[in-house]
């Protein structure tokens, strides 16, 4: 009975938020928040885990529900729930995504790289008769003293 009672109320509280309620939707936010949390810690792997907030993902979603909410269209009991959960799964798998895209990060500190140089390689006698055109800071850089 207490089910049924939470699932009506948890549907006033969405027509509140549809409508433009602040409170309703304040509401709403704070009863969905802790299965958010419980969902955003049990579907982040650990590695994902280290740099992405789980707090971070559920406020995400939370937000992205909220903008949206005037299309939602509930179909059956607990459709909100299922409705937030979609979106946070969304996002985890964007983060996914976007991890594996990003170089992971090495001694250069996440950094690519860099295997072609913008300075040219000096002139050879047989290659070209004007000069090179030769950066100014590279010119004016002291040589190292040559040990022998």
């Amino acid at each position: 009975m207490k089910q049924a009672a939470e699932l009506s109320t948890t549907a006033v509280l969405l027509q509140g938020a549809k409508a433009g309620d602040d409170a309703c939707r304040d509401a709403l936010a704070a009863r969905c928040l802790p299965r958010l949390r419980r969902m955003a810690c049990a579907f982040l792997s650990k590695g994902l885990r280290r740099r992405v907030d789980p707090d971070d993902i559920v406020q995400e979603t939370l937000l992205r529900a909220f903008t949206r909410i005037e299309s939602f269209v509930p179909r059956c009991d607990g459709a909100f729930l299922v409705y937030l959960r979609r979106i946070l799964l969304n996002l985890i798998a964007d983060h996914c995504r976007k991890e594996k895209r990003s170089p992971s990060a090495g001694p250069l500190g996440g950094r690519p790289f860099r295997t072609s140089f913008t300075v040219p390689s000096p002139p050879t006698a047989t290659t070209a008769s004007a000069p090179a055109a030769v950066p100014a800071a590279v010119v004016a850089s002291p040589r190292p003293p040559v040990r022998t």
